[in-house]
């Protein structure tokens, strides 16, 4: 349970990336006389969303996007009004055509491939189609079945086994699978539904369908206004706000996808650049913490030669990481230099921070100067579990040239100005939103695949290079028409393939219990002084999840 800091306590915060950049911003503006000491392995800040800068584009590294309505999103965007960076921010309006996603689909398609990309249902027409696709093989028959379906104890199952069992279906291998595989790169077979989509099971319980709890709540709908998420009103109360979260709200349903101009790494940039003139904000680049140790009251940090006494320590990093840094340290006798004792400290702790598993990723970026045909437009499209041995270990593709020609900056002055306006209808507000749809077709291709996640058991799986490439060429030509080799002789063509090792947490079954038995452990063995924050034990692995639970954590040690 996390303590409140003293007066002018002292925390380490671990990591720089978004978690640990937004957390520090929140804790200094109810704080100010906390001195916070940041801690990062490399020489930038972002952690895993990463904007690799070319002479005419650039390639996103991790994520590029974040999700438009959410808690999370609104904190981000009134953080970024308060420090002067929100005309950097850009939007996707519904209406565009790049906010088209597919499915990979085993039905062949036009050119005889044996697989096709099944457009996720926008309208009556989609819908039609994707209903009757063998994809979406049995699913009206699993949705007419579910209401039926006897509820079970609650008690924790893998995705997978919870939607065959209410679903009776194919619906976690065909469907959910590509989801999850688009989320976590993870095997619906092993994550936890829980952990996940703790709704459903929540629904189950409630209502013993979710089918029927989803009807309920859709005639309930008529008669009960939105509530206001209190995590917002203790935001405004707390922190303050310079926008108006309902309106915003409101213009941001037209919005689905954010995202941030000359890439997404910009955004933590913005952060760092802000955070490095407050006088009690201090980073730590290059850092190389060997130890954690508890003495006296104080948790102490060995990095290289320098011990940093601080009150409480916040970790946004990978925990198997933080699982070998406090894991007992026994200098020999003849170390005279050691600049910590050693101590047999946290074997649980340790023991539950590695239990946690990682999945390793395979990103192939591609940049063409030019516009290829693909026949489709859109976002990208997700690989099924069930389409996994027709593609390569392809999790799934970005079309980012779509994406990026269709964002608009919908965050000058001039819009805040107008969506704060408190006379604005909503009817106003989406006729202001509706300025923004973009349908220009890009002049150049851009395109990132996803591969591995689940499939790959190791780091050590990671296909080399010359494989990664044959693979990749196979697979934009078999599900896009697309012969790479076609174009790898223009100036400016460009094809990185990055192996991004543990990146992702895995919330398997047993997940939840594992946090509960860390946040014990941290209690038992560390006072309390240590806490969690990004994908690893927050609140989800989004970006909007990762601020939300730095808000959260930062009000409560603020003594808030």
């Amino acid at each position: 349970m996390l303590k409140s800091l003293a007066p002018n306590s002292s925390i380490a915060v671990l990591g720089s990336g978004i978690s640990g950049l937004t957390f520090s911003f929140f804790l200094n503006r109810l704080r100010p006389d906390v001195k916070i000491h940041i801690f990062e392995k490399s020489k930038q800040v972002g952690g895993w969303i990463r904007s690799e800068e070319h002479e005419t584009f650039h390639f996103e590294k991790g994520p590029r996007t974040l999700r438009g309505t959410n808690t999370g999103t609104l904190m981000l965007l009134d953080l970024l009004t308060k420090i002067g960076a929100n005309d950097k921010v850009l939007g996707l309006h519904k209406d565009s055509l790049a906010n088209k996603k597919y499915l990979l689909s085993p039905f062949s398609d036009v050119h005889g491939n044996n697989a096709k990309l099944l457009q996720v249902p926008q309208d009556f027409s989609s819908f039609v189609k994707f209903m009757f696709d063998p994809l979406s093989k049995d699913l009206i028959l699993g949705l007419l079945k579910e209401p039926w379906q006897p509820k079970l104890k609650y008690s924790d199952e893998s995705v997978d086994h919870f939607f065959n069992r209410r679903f009776a279906t194919k619906l976690s291998e065909n469907i959910v699978s590509a989801i999850v595989h688009g989320i976590y790169a993870g095997d619906v077979k092993k994550l936890s539904v829980k952990a996940i989509f703790p709704r459903l099971p929540e629904m189950e319980q409630e209502s013993g369908s979710i089918i029927r709890h989803m009807f309920a709540k859709f005639r309930k709908r008529k008669n009960v206004s939105p509530k206001v998420d209190p995590f917002l009103t203790d935001y405004e109360n707390l922190i303050g706000t310079s926008l108006s979260f309902k309106n915003v709200s409101l213009f941001l349903k037209n919005f689905p996808m954010l995202s941030f101009r000359g890439g997404l790494q910009k955004l933590p940039i913005a952060l760092k650049n802000h955070l490095s003139q407050l006088e009690n904000v201090k980073f730590h680049f290059d850092s190389k913490i060997r130890n954690i140790t508890l003495e006296n009251g104080k948790v102490k940090l060995a990095d290289h030669d320098q011990v940093y006494p601080v009150d409480h320590v916040r970790s946004t990093i990978n925990t198997n990481e933080l699982a070998k840094i406090i894991s007992p340290v026994i200098p020999s006798s003849s170390t005279k230099k050691s600049v910590f004792k050693s101590k047999a400290n946290s074997p649980e702790l340790v023991k539950c921070l590695s239990w946690l598993h990682y999945t390793n990723i395979l990103m192939c970026n591609i940049y063409i100067p030019k516009h290829v045909s693909k026949s489709i437009t859109g976002f990208g499209y997700l690989v099924p579990q069930s389409m996994s041995s027709q593609a390569s270990k392809l999790l799934g593709v970005i079309f980012d040239s779509d994406i990026e020609t269709a964002m608009t900056a919908n965050f000058t002055e001039a819009n805040i100005t107008a969506i704060n306006n408190s006379s604005a209808s909503p009817k106003q507000l989406q006729k202001l939103s509706d300025q923004f749809v973009n349908n220009d077709l890009p002049k150049y291709t851009k395109l990132t695949l996803m591969l591995g996640g689940h499939f790959l058991k190791s780091e050590a799986d990671i296909p080399g290079s010359a494989e990664s490439r044959h693979a990749v060429k196979s697979i934009l030509s078999n599900h896009l028409n697309i012969d790479l080799d076609e174009f790898a002789s223009l100036p400016d063509f460009k094809m990185e393939i990055t192996k991004i090792p543990n990146c992702i947490p895995q919330y398997e079954v047993g997940y939840l219990d594992l946090k509960r038995k860390v946040q014990n452990a941290v209690s038992k063995e560390f006072n309390d002084q240590i806490s969690f924050g990004g994908m690893a034990f927050g609140d989800g692995v989004g970006i909007p999840d990762c601020v939300q639970n730095a808000f959260k954590d930062s009000a409560t040690l603020s003594g808030n």
